[in-house]
């Protein structure tokens, strides 16, 4: 393993300082006529008509003392080592040391210009195997004629004795394709390079708002939602969110990418990158109400966690997504009933999965810390505090409705939240500062509410109260999801893998070294939907297996209207419920 990973290391390091000719650079030469304002410059790096990778320009001016640390793409999203995709890397106005290939040391003159020049080789995703997706997942991508990417995963940080500033602007754009991307038009630092979004292609779809604020960029089409309504809905959500958090309206860009998998199985991912850019990548044939869900939570990160306080040390953060998560979850859901997207049966049906999804879960009384380790590994603990966060939300919102009589909910307190963060520039964590918040409005104290459930995984509920005859919420015995196999190491491999003897699967036909040719039926999740897949068997011939994916019971909760709900309920009852459910007052 060592001797395999200092092969790597020089392998690298040889690439790293071979000077290539084998393509051209960005040709807008970098001015230095503000040489304290650094200077990016991107494109894509085009070879016979398709793109191949990106090319990357960065100048800026080097520390006093003559030496400059430039960090590499390395850890981000789940991935690491992203310096692997770098080639052709070299430098003006100095000398470098590329030992550490995550760490390159730059000689030059004291206070010296620095130019650095490297291209990002990328792996060309036309029609990706759903594991390809999940292995690429948030790296840059490219297709034959597009690419999308997000700044942490392609910028280099210069590690400066001051706080660096940069401007950004497009080299080696062909002729009829668009760009996009929210570092335009704005002198940024570090920080907002690494959390933005670029993307550009020849079928680009560009869409701007009416006060020319809100751009959404699209690469590609979908089968089941049109560009106009996908644009329209998040339109939609958008509103309902800016109205809760009120203030001026400022720039924003969503990115989104149409992806086809071989197997035609779906697949939504989203990041969103601060307040002022989210990126989304989708299967084609993803649906208008999916789109719904990604885009209400994603657009929620505008403001969460950073308006809030933020969550702290990065090295720690993960154990904290049950704040930033779990409560974008649950403001997603509020927001999509308020803005009209979703129906009150829309609501119920969500939340009676977010029970029973965690209820089954077998991470379900996991710590955080524990769950923190195993959050890129472990599709369940990757599922926890989204699941937990978001039923943590829903608890402390109705305790605060109930001992305020409804003059107060959770709405006022992410207010006071972002109040006190602004005074305190980020001073206290907001999953710490929420306690204080909480105790001085609304008079509670959810300290040891918030450690217990949150920190060290004890068990939560949907609550059983404060609903006012609009909901009747009742404990259930459902079956446990189980497709009866080891999803991960399957997935992983395309091969059958863990086949439980006594499960459904097993009792389906499917065993150990079967190879998982396609799934043609179901939905992972849902126990009333017949998983359909076609196999191969180890002799070669190949079969369709069925089977429910039905595993132990388990008991959970079930939401149904309520008796001021019903169709026969008098208006005035059914308005006070729409308020109630959405949080309003």
């Amino acid at each position: 393993m060592e001797k395999r990973k200092w092969i790597t290391l020089l392998l690298l390091v040889s690439a790293l300082l071979m000077e290539s000719c084998a393509h051209p650079h960005p040709s807008n030469a970098i001015s230095f006529s503000n040489k304290h304002v650094g200077q990016i410059v991107l494109g894509p790096d085009i070879v016979n008509g398709t793109v191949r990778g990106l090319l990357v320009q960065m100048q800026f001016q080097g520390n006093p003392k003559g030496t400059t640390t430039l960090l590499l793409p390395n850890e981000w999203g789940g991935q690491s080592e992203l310096w692997r995709g770098i080639s052709d890397f070299r430098v003006k106005g100095g000398t470098f040391d590329a030992s550490n290939p995550a760490e390159i040391v730059i000689d030059h003159p004291p206070s010296g210009n620095v130019t650095v020049f490297y291209m990002i080789k990328v792996n060309q995703l036309t029609q990706p195997s759903l594991q390809e997706v999940a292995n690429e997942n948030f790296r840059p991508l490219v297709g034959p004629t597009w690419f999308s990417a997000v700044g942490a995963t392609i910028f280099a940080q210069p590690v400066l004795d001051k706080e660096p500033y940069f401007q950004f602007s497009w080299s080696n754009i062909p002729d009829g394709w668009k760009t996009a991307s929210d570092l335009e038009d704005q002198k940024f630092g570090v920080n907002e390079m690494m959390s933005s979004v670029v993307i550009g292609g020849v079928d680009l779809t560009l869409l701007e708002s009416d006060d020319q604020l809100t751009k959404m960029a699209i690469i590609g089409e979908f089968q089941d939602a049109s560009i106009v309504d996908i644009w329209s809905r998040y339109l939609r959500v958008a509103q309902a969110q800016k109205d809760l958090w009120g203030g001026q309206s400022s720039p924003f860009l969503v990115t989104l990418v149409a992806l086809q998998t071989d197997d035609g199985t779906k697949f939504q991912l989203g990041t969103g990158l601060g307040p002022d850019a989210f990126a989304t990548w989708a299967a084609k044939n993803t649906s208008l109400q999916e789109f719904e869900w990604l885009f209400a939570h994603e657009n929620f990160h505008r403001w969460l966690p950073v308006a809030v306080g933020g969550l702290g040390d990065p090295a720690t953060e993960v154990e904290s997504y049950w704040f930033s998560e779990g409560f974008a979850d649950f403001y997603a859901a509020r927001t999509l009933l308020r803005s009209g997207v979703w129906t009150p049966r829309d609501w119920i049906e969500h939340w009676n999965k977010v029970i029973s999804d965690y209820d089954a879960s077998s991470a379900r009384l996991m710590p955080s810390e524990v769950a923190a380790t195993k959050f890129w590994t472990d599709p369940e603990a990757a599922k926890l505090p989204y699941r937990r966060g978001a039923l943590l939300a829903m608890e402390i919102n109705q305790q605060i409705r109930i001992v305020s009589n409804g003059r107060t909910t959770l709405d006022d307190i992410m207010l006071a939240l972002r109040d006190a963060a602004e005074k305190k520039n980020g001073e206290v964590p907001a999953q710490q500062n929420i306690i204080e918040i909480v105790k001085e409005q609304a008079k509670l104290n959810l300290g040891a509410t918030i450690t217990e459930i949150a920190t060290q995984g004890e068990a939560i509920e949907f609550p059983y109260n404060g609903w006012d005859g609009c909901l009747l919420v009742k404990p259930t015995v459902k079956p446990r999801f189980d497709v009866g196999y080891d999803l991960e190491l399957t997935a992983k491999t395309g091969i059958a893998n863990g086949v439980k003897t006594i499960g459904p699967a097993y009792a389906a036909g499917l065993r150990d070294g079967m190879k998982m040719i396609r799934r043609t039926g179901g939905v992972l999740g849902d126990v009333n939907q017949e998983l359909i897949w076609e196999v191969e068997t180890d002799l070669g011939s190949k079969k369709t297996l069925r089977w429910l994916p039905r595993g132990e019971s388990v008991t959970t909760q079930e939401i149904t209207l309520g008796p001021s709900m019903l169709p026969t309920s008098p208006r005035l009852e059914v308005d006070k419920c729409l308020l109630n459910l959405a949080g309003q007052k």
